[in-house]
């Protein structure tokens, strides 16, 4: 079981997984600190912090998160079993994967999601893990339905050649993480999201 007052150590792709790696640990150990969040830009540069990270968390003081998506690798236990590569991994080292991009656990809250966006909620897919593009998925509901507003946050101006998104999409995102998205009811319809909160409460004999 990990420590409560454990030092957490974390490190994910973007800013957006940056910030619901921080409502994890924020959630499920609420007395912890944590190092400034090491945020890779990419799978490859992340899946290196494995091993480095796997030492730390042998420390019993401190514990490491590591958050990616799946993206389009087949499934989620073959993906854990490539990045660990036989290594076995210390009890407070965790590993999550989001299914299939972190935007999953964002629309998985779609009551907050419809209330900040404007999409209406029965709009919202109720099972995001499910979408295949669940990131174009959320631009074009906000391009059909959203306000003004949130369009010009997430959308990519009509003069951009070559970005999929918004200037603002990330800070938007993660702004609407912090004073609307809960977790306890994202992880009612995202299973992937469920499987790491349960992971995490486990660890503290919350669940």
């Amino acid at each position: 079981m990990v420590k409560e007052m454990a030092h957490f150590f974390i490190a994910c792709e973007d800013q957006l997984s940056e910030s619901l790696c921080l409502q994890l640990v924020k959630t499920f150990f609420p007395n912890s600190t944590f190092n400034p969040v090491m945020v890779a830009g990419c799978a490859g540069e992340l899946k290196k912090k494995m091993e480095p990270f796997m030492k730390i968390a042998k420390n019993p003081d401190f514990a490491t998160l590591i958050l990616t998506d799946l993206d389009q690798k087949e499934d989620v236990e073959s993906l854990i079993a490539e990045w660990k590569s036989g290594r076995a991994t210390p009890e407070n080292f965790l590993f999550h994967v989001s299914v299939r991009e972190i935007e999953s656990w964002v629309l998985a809250d779609s009551e907050a999601f419809s209330l900040w966006s404007g999409v209406p909620k029965n709009k919202i897919p109720r099972n995001p893990d499910s979408e295949p593009d669940v990131k174009q998925t959320l631009l074009n509901l906000v391009k059909k339905y959203g306000h003004s507003e949130i369009k010009n946050d997430l959308l990519p101006s009509q003069n951009a050649k070559t970005s999929k998104v918004g200037v603002a999409y990330n800070n938007s995102l993660v702004n609407f993480i912090a004073q609307f998205w809960l977790i306890n009811r994202a992880r009612l319809s995202s299973p992937s999201l469920d499987n790491a909160a349960k992971s995490l409460a486990l660890m503290t004999n919350k669940i």
